[in-house]
């Protein structure tokens, strides 16, 4: 399933002491993700059974330059949890091998990257961590381990819980509420990182998308054109295949979402009633919603840590807990 890298890519996060080892994760179609595998002092402590949380990255983003990630870091070593960073195509480095990119991810590649960690630890729980634009696709992976048609049955007694910080919800929504600047920036990002990075393969596939993407006005308009370079044939099939609150109400899995009313990205106007009604009345989800935090901020004290990372710490320690008992 996947192969570990001929030489061995660790890199240094900042000042911080952790390193990673970089794993090549192929997909069906010949295209690549990675696995970064955390590496620290402390890993004696791991045995096969100990937790696992494997973090997806937020739009544009890898492992070593995700702000976010460094507080998940912190509290994981002190737990003892085994921790990776799934890296989507086209990031972390990789240039696309296939005319195939995702803005927000895709579920079969994360698939492809939870069985090759549950294939290697059968024993482990598994937490999936989104951040950001990451959030999309663990809680969609959610809603589709019980899916009748998604049912990931090989990974279902895998995944124990998904944490999801700052989430957009409906796609489509999300993207036409991102505040300004932000919305600009963000269009401008994924222009150069996803089509003028991977030009010549994507404008050999389908050089009328090609255009139509870097001429977009708008996230939704460059979603609309890119849709065919994501491995779809049309935008409407895109939606289908990547929108969560599709199948939000088939999760089965604990949920921890946590999002804050002044966040410009993911706005608080994406959290409908609709939104509201299918994770509060799901007992196995909790949705937080605090009037303050930003996007992916959440600060507490003069160290700078991240509250955020605390709670989904707990969340986590309580699953664990509750197997546990249950076991």
């Amino acid at each position: 399933m996947a192969e570990l890298s001929k030489t061995t890519d660790e890199m240094d996060w900042i000042s911080e002491g952790f390193q990673f080892n970089r794993e090549h994760v192929p997909c069906a179609d010949g295209g690549l993700t990675a696995l970064d595998w955390v590496h620290s002092r402390d890993e004696e402590r791991l045995h096969d059974g100990s937790p696992i949380c494997l973090f997806v990255h937020s739009i544009t983003a890898t492992t070593n330059d995700h702000y976010a990630l460094v507080p998940f870091l912190k509290h994981g070593k002190r737990e003892g949890w085994r921790m990776a960073c799934h890296v989507r195509r086209g990031h972390g480095g990789m240039r696309l091998q296939t005319p195939n990119f995702c803005t927000v991810g895709n579920t079969d590649d994360l698939h492809n990257a939870v069985l090759t960690v549950a294939e290697r630890y059968p024993n482990a729980p598994i937490f999936l961590v989104g951040l950001s634009a990451g959030t999309n696709s663990v809680i969609r992976y959610a809603g589709e381990l019980e899916h009748p048609r998604f049912k990931r049955a090989d990974t279902a007694q895998n995944v124990a819980g998904v944490v999801a910080i700052g989430a957009g919800f409906e796609l489509p929504t999300a993207w036409d509420n991102c505040e300004s600047p932000y919305d600009r920036i963000i269009l401008s990002k994924v222009k150069s990182f996803f089509v003028a990075e991977n030009h010549d393969i994507l404008e050999d596939f389908n050089s009328e998308q090609c255009r139509r993407a870097m001429e977009s006005k708008s996230l939704n308009e460059f979603n609309k054109a890119a849709a065919l370079l994501c491995g779809f044939d049309s935008y409407a099939e895109f939606n289908d295949r990547i929108n969560t609150m599709a199948v939000a109400t088939y999760i089965r899995v604990p949920l921890l979402i946590l999002n804050a009313n002044d966040d410009p990205l993911c706005v608080s106007a994406n959290i409908t009633n609709n939104v509201q009604e299918t994770f509060r009345s799901n007992e196995k989800s909790i949705l937080v919603v605090t009037p303050f935090g930003g996007h992916l901020g959440w600060f507490e004290g003069w160290n700078g840590m991240r509250w955020h990372a605390r709670a989904a710490t707990e969340f986590v320690q309580a699953v664990v807990a509750g197997r546990c008992v249950t076991a």
